[in-house]
């Protein structure tokens, strides 16, 4: 009885290999058609060999905010304004980004998540590549630039860290706007896990570097836990806004400061009559000396947090210059006071987010009509 129905056993396996086109050929031949191979006992399926489905989002989850990716099924996809195609390796891990119109890029896969081509391969003091003691603390501090940001990492050996990124500012390009936290760390396999507000944000320590802007796919699982962290280094950036002079005040400041500015304004060093008339969108500059007219312009203006940022044009010979200048202000229950315009934009003083820049000027304008 056990002969036949071995025998049984095994012409059933014979016709299902010629029905999958088989001819007689290996497992492999048969998996390749599209059709699984019948597993033996003694074999344990490898999760490897499960295929990653790519098209979904992928979302920043370190401490640098960021858009999105969004994978389409069709190979395409959508990065904030950006749009482009995508590939993938055949086991996931990594992809690589073509926009229609710029330069490719690739997140490659490590462990859960994936990480760009940023890294912090060397420290800023010794050159030397992170290292971890057996606590999983370093002693280190690491920079690397990152699309026109700049990325610092401190990580001390009592298990705290000091992470910061800062840009140029849209408000006047030679301030920086930065961001910073401050937290524990702890290192598991490849996973460097900095701990602020509650939350925990993935760095990556592979192949001897430390990598900082880090993705992880979506999933019903994780995706209430990226929103919240997400959340966290928005509110963390709007924040840090608020503590710098140049940056926009908000709307209801803007509004009053731009109402009781309207009209001209005058100071005098001894020497020359300096003016400044403000409608609500321009604003009218001039300078005289010795009763002749050195400068007589009109440009824009600008509330921010402390001071009125203008731009206006002048002439040296030939040349047209754009001149940014700030004039700082205080203006507390309805009354506006303004100070003379500073000119040295990159004085100490003025690159300090919370400096009190109305120290620095000697002269406050006066309101004439």
């Amino acid at each position: 009885m056990k002969k036949l129905l071995a025998l049984m056993l095994t012409a059933a396996l014979a016709l299902s290999l010629v029905g999958c086109g088989g001819d007689g050929g290996t497992s492999d031949d048969t998996a390749a058609s599209g059709t699984p191979a019948p597993a033996q006992e003694s074999e344990t399926p490898a999760p490897a060999e499960e295929e990653k489905t790519i098209p979904g989002t992928y979302a920043p989850v370190g401490m640098v905010p960021g858009d999105v990716y969004e994978l389409n099924e069709n190979g395409s996809y959508d990065y904030g304004e950006e749009k482009g195609t995508y590939t993938a390796d055949g086991d996931g891990s990594s992809i690589t980004f073509q926009p229609k119109d710029g330069n490719s890029r690739t997140l490659t896969a490590c462990g859960a998540y994936y990480h760009t081509g940023a890294k912090m391969a060397e420290d800023t003091e010794y050159g030397l590549s992170p290292s971890f003691d057996g606590s999983g603390h370093s002693n280190q501090t690491f920079q690397v630039e990152a699309n026109g940001t700049s990325l610092t990492l401190e990580l001390h050996e009592d298990g705290s860290y000091v992470f910061s990124y800062s840009r140029t500012s849209p408000a006047f390009n030679k301030f920086f706007d930065t961001v910073t936290f401050e937290g524990s760390y702890s290192l598991e396999d490849t996973v460097l896990s900095l701990s602020w507000q509650g939350s925990t944000f993935p760095f990556l320590f592979a192949d001897g570097a430390i990598y900082p802007i880090v993705y992880a796919k979506e999933d019903d699982g994780n995706r209430g836990d990226m929103e919240v962290a997400r959340a966290a280094v928005l509110a963390a950036e709007e924040e840090a806004a608020q503590e710098r002079w140049w940056t926009p005040a908000d709307e209801a400041t803007a509004a009053a400061v731009t109402e009781a500015l309207a009209g001209t304004w005058e100071y005098t060093d001894g020497y020359g009559v300096y003016q400044l008339t403000f409608s609500d969108t321009s604003v009218s500059v001039y300078m005289g000396f010795l009763g002749q007219t050195a400068l007589s312009s009109t440009g824009t203006y600008s509330i921010q947090n402390g001071a009125v940022l203008l731009e206006y044009k002048s002439q040296s010979g030939s040349y047209t210059i754009i001149n940014h200048r700030a004039a700082p202000y205080t203006y507390a229950d309805g009354s506006l006071v303004l100070y003379e315009m500073l000119d040295m934009m990159n004085e100490e003083g003025l690159l300090d987010p919370a400096a009190d820049i109305t120290a620095i000027s000697e002269y406050q304008y006066q309101k004439t009509e």
